[in-house]
């Protein structure tokens, strides 16, 4: 599976085709002590995230070679949180290289910042990114990893 994703990943993620959106064939889940289990009350997310702190590099979309070293504190199927070392306004568009521990090279993304709020004054900044352009099929297989990872 690991393998399915990383090249999966690699061949398609620069091709960029279609917008995220929900995915029906996946059931809503959550996760309680680290097992998925059946959601049964009203949720927001579509999709079930994964915590995972994975090395990435971002930047402003429109301001190349600006990147700035960071990494993820969860992932999902539609985005994920980054700490970031700036309060980023909600619509900005980001590239993400996403570093991932069984793909060797990065994982190339668009994302657009849904949220972001500072958690350490003038330092520190979570920020909320939904993913953008993502392949269909590389869709379906970061979710089946996320599944199969939180077994």
């Amino acid at each position: 599976m690991r393998r399915e994703v990383a090249q999966l990943g690699l061949a398609h993620l620069h091709g960029v085709q279609g917008a995220v959106g929900s995915n029906p064939t996946l059931p809503t889940k959550t996760v309680k002590g680290g097992k998925m289990t059946s959601y049964k009350g009203s949720e927001k997310r579509k999709h079930v995230r994964m915590n995972g702190n994975f090395v990435i590099n971002y930047q402003i979309q429109e301001l190349p070679y600006n990147y700035d070293l960071s990494q993820t504190k969860n992932v999902s199927q539609g985005g994920a949180l980054l700490t970031t070392n700036k309060l980023f306004e909600h619509g900005e568009h980001l590239t993400i290289n996403l570093k991932i521990p069984f793909v060797s090279q990065k994982i190339k993304l668009k994302g657009e910042v849904v949220g972001s709020r500072e958690v350490v004054r003038n330092l520190v900044y979570e920020t909320r990114v939904k993913f953008v352009g993502l392949d269909k099929e590389f869709f379906n297989k970061l979710g089946e990893f996320i599944e199969e990872t939180l077994k």
